[in-house]
Protein backbone atom coordinates (compact mmCIF):
# COMPACT_ATOMS: atom_id res chain seq x y z
CA UNK A 1 0.00 0.00 0.00
CA UNK A 2 1.36 3.43 -1.01
CA UNK A 3 1.90 5.78 1.92
CA UNK A 4 -0.24 8.94 1.75
CA UNK A 5 1.44 12.17 0.74
CA UNK A 6 2.36 14.25 3.79
CA UNK A 7 1.04 17.69 2.84
CA UNK A 8 1.71 20.84 4.86
CA UNK A 9 -0.33 24.01 4.42
CA UNK A 10 -0.49 27.35 6.17
CA UNK A 11 2.20 27.54 8.84
CA UNK A 12 4.06 25.02 10.95
CA UNK A 13 2.20 23.84 14.03
CA UNK A 14 5.49 22.53 15.34
CA UNK A 15 7.11 25.96 15.16
CA UNK A 16 4.12 27.58 16.86
CA UNK A 17 4.39 25.11 19.75
CA UNK A 18 7.91 26.25 20.59
CA UNK A 19 8.70 29.20 22.89
CA UNK A 20 9.31 32.37 20.83
CA UNK A 21 12.97 32.41 21.90
CA UNK A 22 13.52 28.96 20.37
CA UNK A 23 11.41 29.07 17.22
CA UNK A 24 14.24 30.13 14.95
CA UNK A 25 16.25 27.11 16.09
CA UNK A 26 13.45 24.54 15.88
CA UNK A 27 13.66 21.51 13.65
CA UNK A 28 10.85 19.32 12.30
CA UNK A 29 10.39 16.55 9.74
CA UNK A 30 10.23 17.96 6.24
CA UNK A 31 6.81 17.31 4.63
CA UNK A 32 6.51 15.62 1.25
CA UNK A 33 4.72 18.66 -0.17
CA UNK A 34 3.67 22.16 0.90
CA UNK A 35 0.66 23.79 -0.72
CA UNK A 36 1.87 26.67 -2.89
CA UNK A 37 1.52 30.33 -2.08
CA UNK A 38 -0.36 31.82 -5.04
CA UNK A 39 -0.49 35.31 -6.52
CA UNK A 40 -3.64 37.35 -7.03
CA UNK A 41 -4.12 38.98 -10.44
CA UNK A 42 -4.13 42.80 -10.36
CA UNK A 43 -4.37 45.48 -13.04
CA UNK A 44 -1.20 47.33 -12.04
CA UNK A 45 1.77 46.63 -9.75
CA UNK A 46 1.57 47.78 -6.13
CA UNK A 47 3.60 50.76 -4.99
CA UNK A 48 5.60 51.43 -1.86
CA UNK A 49 8.72 50.30 -0.01
CA UNK A 50 7.10 47.11 1.34
CA UNK A 51 7.04 45.50 -2.11
CA UNK A 52 9.69 43.86 -4.28
CA UNK A 53 9.20 42.55 -7.81
CA UNK A 54 10.26 39.50 -9.83
CA UNK A 55 9.88 38.42 -13.45
CA UNK A 56 6.82 36.22 -14.07
CA UNK A 57 7.96 33.05 -15.81
CA UNK A 58 6.09 31.21 -18.55
CA UNK A 59 6.55 27.58 -17.52
CA UNK A 60 5.43 24.96 -15.01
CA UNK A 61 5.34 25.93 -11.34
CA UNK A 62 7.19 23.21 -9.48
CA UNK A 63 8.21 22.31 -5.94
CA UNK A 64 11.50 20.48 -5.46
CA UNK A 65 12.12 18.29 -2.42
CA UNK A 66 15.65 17.07 -1.73
CA UNK A 67 16.43 14.64 1.08
CA UNK A 68 19.53 12.48 1.47
CA UNK A 69 20.51 13.16 -2.13
CA UNK A 70 17.12 12.11 -3.55
CA UNK A 71 15.18 14.78 -5.44
CA UNK A 72 11.44 14.81 -6.17
CA UNK A 73 9.63 17.39 -8.32
CA UNK A 74 5.93 17.99 -7.68
CA UNK A 75 3.36 20.01 -9.63
CA UNK A 76 0.83 22.50 -8.25
CA UNK A 77 -1.51 19.66 -7.33
CA UNK A 78 1.22 17.54 -5.71
CA UNK A 79 1.71 15.13 -8.64
CA UNK A 80 5.17 13.60 -8.98
CA UNK A 81 6.66 14.98 -12.22
CA UNK A 82 10.27 14.01 -11.48
CA UNK A 83 10.57 11.62 -14.42
CA UNK A 84 9.75 14.42 -16.86
CA UNK A 85 12.83 16.43 -15.89
CA UNK A 86 15.75 13.99 -15.40
CA UNK A 87 18.52 16.58 -15.84
CA UNK A 88 17.00 18.94 -13.27
CA UNK A 89 16.51 16.00 -10.90
CA UNK A 90 20.20 15.21 -11.22
CA UNK A 91 21.21 18.82 -10.57
CA UNK A 92 19.04 19.03 -7.44
CA UNK A 93 20.62 15.94 -5.90
CA UNK A 94 23.76 17.94 -5.10
CA UNK A 95 21.87 20.24 -2.72
CA UNK A 96 21.46 19.92 1.03
CA UNK A 97 18.07 18.70 2.31
CA UNK A 98 15.61 21.39 1.28
CA UNK A 99 12.20 22.28 -0.16
CA UNK A 100 12.25 24.79 -3.03
CA UNK A 101 9.59 26.75 -4.92
CA UNK A 102 10.15 27.77 -8.53
CA UNK A 103 9.28 27.38 -12.19
CA UNK A 104 10.70 25.07 -14.86
CA UNK A 105 11.07 26.79 -18.22
CA UNK A 106 12.59 26.54 -21.64
CA UNK A 107 14.43 29.68 -22.71
CA UNK A 108 15.27 31.17 -26.08
CA UNK A 109 18.81 32.13 -27.11
CA UNK A 110 17.97 35.60 -25.82
CA UNK A 111 17.12 34.13 -22.43
CA UNK A 112 13.35 34.65 -22.73
CA UNK A 113 11.12 31.88 -21.28
CA UNK A 114 9.01 30.16 -23.96
CA UNK A 115 6.16 27.83 -23.07
CA UNK A 116 5.98 26.48 -26.61
CA UNK A 117 9.62 25.48 -26.25
CA UNK A 118 8.85 23.78 -22.94
CA UNK A 119 6.00 21.75 -24.44
CA UNK A 120 8.17 20.79 -27.41
CA UNK A 121 10.96 19.63 -25.08
CA UNK A 122 8.57 17.51 -23.02
CA UNK A 123 6.83 15.94 -26.02
CA UNK A 124 10.16 15.02 -27.63
CA UNK A 125 11.76 14.15 -24.26
CA UNK A 126 14.68 16.45 -25.10
CA UNK A 127 14.82 18.23 -21.75
CA UNK A 128 18.54 18.78 -21.29
CA UNK A 129 18.28 22.55 -21.86
CA UNK A 130 15.41 23.22 -19.46
CA UNK A 131 16.04 25.51 -16.50
CA UNK A 132 14.63 25.53 -12.97
CA UNK A 133 14.20 29.16 -11.86
CA UNK A 134 14.01 29.08 -8.05
CA UNK A 135 12.40 31.98 -6.20
CA UNK A 136 11.65 30.71 -2.68
CA UNK A 137 12.95 28.44 0.06
CA UNK A 138 10.45 26.66 2.31
CA UNK A 139 12.64 24.24 4.25
CA UNK A 140 16.35 23.75 4.81
CA UNK A 141 18.16 21.09 6.89
CA UNK A 142 15.17 20.43 9.16
CA UNK A 143 14.34 24.10 9.66
CA UNK A 144 10.95 25.36 8.49
CA UNK A 145 11.75 28.61 6.67
CA UNK A 146 8.12 29.60 5.98
CA UNK A 147 7.81 31.72 9.15
CA UNK A 148 10.78 33.85 8.03
CA UNK A 149 10.11 37.03 6.05
CA UNK A 150 10.52 36.91 2.26
CA UNK A 151 13.83 38.79 2.12
CA UNK A 152 15.39 36.53 4.73
CA UNK A 153 14.25 33.41 2.87
CA UNK A 154 15.69 34.77 -0.37
CA UNK A 155 19.04 35.61 1.25
CA UNK A 156 19.36 32.05 2.57
CA UNK A 157 18.28 30.65 -0.80
CA UNK A 158 20.90 32.71 -2.63
CA UNK A 159 23.66 31.34 -0.40
CA UNK A 160 22.38 27.80 -0.93
CA UNK A 161 22.45 28.11 -4.72
CA UNK A 162 25.78 29.97 -4.82
CA UNK A 163 27.41 26.77 -3.63
CA UNK A 164 25.89 24.88 -6.56
CA UNK A 165 27.49 25.25 -9.97
CA UNK A 166 24.72 23.59 -11.97
CA UNK A 167 23.49 26.03 -14.63
CA UNK A 168 20.07 24.34 -14.69
CA UNK A 169 19.31 25.73 -11.22
CA UNK A 170 19.02 29.52 -11.28
CA UNK A 171 18.35 31.90 -8.43
CA UNK A 172 15.63 34.47 -9.23
CA UNK A 173 16.62 38.02 -8.35
CA UNK A 174 14.00 40.41 -6.99
CA UNK A 175 14.06 44.17 -7.45
CA UNK A 176 13.25 46.83 -4.86
CA UNK A 177 12.41 49.28 -7.60
CA UNK A 178 9.34 50.85 -9.18
CA UNK A 179 6.85 48.10 -10.02
CA UNK A 180 5.42 50.19 -12.84
CA UNK A 181 8.84 50.62 -14.46
CA UNK A 182 9.69 46.94 -14.10
CA UNK A 183 6.31 45.95 -15.53
CA UNK A 184 6.81 48.24 -18.54
CA UNK A 185 10.25 46.73 -19.15
CA UNK A 186 8.87 43.18 -18.88
CA UNK A 187 6.17 43.89 -21.44
CA UNK A 188 8.67 45.55 -23.78
CA UNK A 189 10.75 42.37 -23.62
CA UNK A 190 7.59 40.35 -24.40
CA UNK A 191 7.64 38.56 -21.04
CA UNK A 192 4.53 37.31 -19.24
CA UNK A 193 4.61 40.12 -16.68
CA UNK A 194 5.84 40.48 -13.09
CA UNK A 195 5.04 39.11 -9.64
CA UNK A 196 5.14 41.55 -6.71
CA UNK A 197 5.73 40.27 -3.18
CA UNK A 198 5.58 41.76 0.30
CA UNK A 199 9.16 41.58 1.49
CA UNK A 200 8.22 41.46 5.21
CA UNK A 201 5.78 38.54 5.05
CA UNK A 202 6.05 34.81 5.73
CA UNK A 203 5.21 32.08 3.21
CA UNK A 204 1.49 31.31 3.42
CA UNK A 205 -0.19 28.66 1.27
CA UNK A 206 -3.00 29.76 -1.10
CA UNK A 207 -3.85 33.37 -2.04
CA UNK A 208 -3.44 36.02 0.65
CA UNK A 209 -2.74 39.23 -1.27
CA UNK A 210 0.90 39.23 -0.16
CA UNK A 211 1.83 38.07 -3.66
CA UNK A 212 0.19 39.70 -6.71
CA UNK A 213 0.80 39.29 -10.43
CA UNK A 214 0.48 41.80 -13.25
CA UNK A 215 0.24 40.35 -16.75
CA UNK A 216 1.25 42.02 -20.00
CA UNK A 217 -1.57 40.22 -21.81
CA UNK A 218 -4.98 39.22 -20.50
CA UNK A 219 -5.16 35.47 -20.00
CA UNK A 220 -7.45 33.16 -18.06
CA UNK A 221 -7.53 29.44 -17.30
CA UNK A 222 -10.74 27.76 -18.49
CA UNK A 223 -12.25 24.29 -18.91
CA UNK A 224 -12.72 22.67 -22.31
CA UNK A 225 -16.27 21.32 -22.49
CA UNK A 226 -16.42 20.54 -26.19
CA UNK A 227 -15.33 21.54 -29.67
CA UNK A 228 -16.54 22.32 -33.17
CA UNK A 229 -15.25 20.88 -36.42
CA UNK A 230 -14.71 22.43 -39.83
CA UNK A 231 -14.66 19.37 -42.03
CA UNK A 232 -11.77 17.27 -40.70
CA UNK A 233 -10.13 20.17 -38.84
CA UNK A 234 -10.54 21.60 -35.34
CA UNK A 235 -12.49 24.84 -35.69
CA UNK A 236 -13.28 26.04 -32.18
CA UNK A 237 -13.09 25.02 -28.52
CA UNK A 238 -16.16 25.35 -26.30
CA UNK A 239 -15.05 26.84 -22.99
CA UNK A 240 -16.45 26.94 -19.50
CA UNK A 241 -15.81 27.57 -15.82
CA UNK A 242 -17.53 26.82 -12.55
CA UNK A 243 -19.85 29.54 -11.31
CA UNK A 244 -22.21 28.98 -8.40
CA UNK A 245 -20.97 25.36 -8.49
CA UNK A 246 -22.34 24.87 -12.02
CA UNK A 247 -20.36 24.41 -15.21
CA UNK A 248 -21.07 27.59 -17.14
CA UNK A 249 -20.46 28.11 -20.86
CA UNK A 250 -18.35 31.26 -21.43
CA UNK A 251 -17.76 31.20 -25.18
CA UNK A 252 -15.27 29.70 -27.56
CA UNK A 253 -11.70 29.98 -28.82
CA UNK A 254 -11.26 29.66 -32.57
CA UNK A 255 -7.64 30.76 -32.97
CA UNK A 256 -4.27 29.80 -31.51
CA UNK A 257 -4.14 26.37 -33.16
CA UNK A 258 -1.30 25.22 -35.39
CA UNK A 259 -0.14 22.10 -37.21
CA UNK A 260 1.63 20.95 -34.04
CA UNK A 261 -0.91 21.41 -31.24
CA UNK A 262 -4.22 20.95 -33.08
CA UNK A 263 -3.84 17.25 -34.10
CA UNK A 264 -2.73 16.21 -30.60
CA UNK A 265 -5.54 18.16 -28.92
CA UNK A 266 -8.18 16.86 -31.33
CA UNK A 267 -7.04 13.26 -30.84
CA UNK A 268 -7.30 13.64 -27.08
CA UNK A 269 -10.75 15.23 -27.27
CA UNK A 270 -12.10 12.51 -29.57
CA UNK A 271 -10.93 9.83 -27.15
CA UNK A 272 -12.99 11.53 -24.41
CA UNK A 273 -16.11 12.34 -26.44
CA UNK A 274 -19.49 12.02 -24.68
CA UNK A 275 -22.96 12.22 -26.26
CA UNK A 276 -24.33 15.15 -24.24
CA UNK A 277 -22.83 18.46 -23.19
CA UNK A 278 -21.80 18.93 -19.55
CA UNK A 279 -22.55 22.68 -19.51
CA UNK A 280 -25.32 23.45 -17.03
CA UNK A 281 -25.87 27.19 -17.48
CA UNK A 282 -25.51 29.55 -20.48
CA UNK A 283 -25.53 26.41 -22.61
CA UNK A 284 -24.40 26.83 -26.25
CA UNK A 285 -26.79 26.07 -29.06
CA UNK A 286 -26.65 22.54 -30.42
CA UNK A 287 -25.46 21.75 -33.93
CA UNK A 288 -24.20 18.83 -35.96
CA UNK A 289 -20.64 20.19 -35.86
CA UNK A 290 -20.47 20.39 -32.06
CA UNK A 291 -18.93 17.62 -29.98
CA UNK A 292 -18.66 17.32 -26.20
CA UNK A 293 -16.26 16.03 -23.57
CA UNK A 294 -16.35 15.78 -19.77
CA UNK A 295 -15.06 18.90 -17.94
CA UNK A 296 -11.58 17.56 -17.25
CA UNK A 297 -9.11 19.42 -19.49
CA UNK A 298 -7.93 22.89 -18.47
CA UNK A 299 -6.36 25.32 -20.93
CA UNK A 300 -5.16 28.91 -20.89
CA UNK A 301 -6.55 31.41 -23.38
CA UNK A 302 -5.77 35.01 -24.24
CA UNK A 303 -8.77 37.28 -24.65
CA UNK A 304 -9.78 40.86 -25.36
CA UNK A 305 -12.42 41.29 -22.64
CA UNK A 306 -15.46 39.81 -20.89
CA UNK A 307 -18.80 40.78 -22.41
CA UNK A 308 -21.68 41.96 -20.25
CA UNK A 309 -23.22 38.51 -20.76
CA UNK A 310 -20.24 36.79 -19.16
CA UNK A 311 -18.63 35.54 -22.38
CA UNK A 312 -15.01 35.79 -23.47
CA UNK A 313 -14.47 38.09 -26.46
CA UNK A 314 -11.78 37.19 -29.04
CA UNK A 315 -10.45 34.26 -27.03
CA UNK A 316 -7.39 32.51 -28.46
CA UNK A 317 -6.01 29.15 -27.33
CA UNK A 318 -2.59 29.47 -25.71
CA UNK A 319 -1.73 26.20 -23.99
CA UNK A 320 -3.00 23.24 -21.99
CA UNK A 321 -2.66 23.44 -18.20
CA UNK A 322 -1.87 19.89 -17.14
CA UNK A 323 -0.80 21.26 -13.77
CA UNK A 324 -4.32 22.47 -12.92
CA UNK A 325 -7.46 20.55 -11.99
CA UNK A 326 -10.80 21.54 -13.51
CA UNK A 327 -12.26 21.93 -10.01
CA UNK A 328 -9.93 24.92 -9.50
CA UNK A 329 -11.49 26.88 -12.38
CA UNK A 330 -14.02 28.96 -10.46
CA UNK A 331 -14.90 32.43 -11.77
CA UNK A 332 -17.62 34.05 -9.69
CA UNK A 333 -17.40 37.48 -11.24
CA UNK A 334 -16.82 38.49 -14.84
CA UNK A 335 -14.90 41.69 -15.50
CA UNK A 336 -16.75 43.67 -18.15
CA UNK A 337 -16.33 47.09 -19.76
CA UNK A 338 -18.76 48.49 -17.21
CA UNK A 339 -16.34 47.45 -14.43
CA UNK A 340 -13.36 49.32 -15.87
Amino acid sequence: MVAPLRVASGGSSYMKSLPKSRRQYGTAPMPDFVEFQLAQLVDEPPRGPDWVHEIKFDGYRMQARVENGVAVLRSRTGLDWTARFPEIELALEDLADCLLDGEICAVTKAGIPTFQGLQSALSSKKTKNLVFFIFDLLWLKGDDKRPYDFETRKAILKRLLEDNERSRLRYVEHMATSGAEMFASACKMKLEGIVSKRKDQRYISNRTGNWVKTKCRKTVDVIIGGWEMNGASLKRLLLGCYRDRKLTYIGGAGTGFNDRNAPRLLKRLREMEIPKMAFETNRPSKSRDKHYCPPEIVCEVQYEEWTNEGKLRQASFKRLREDKAASEIVIDRFETKEDT
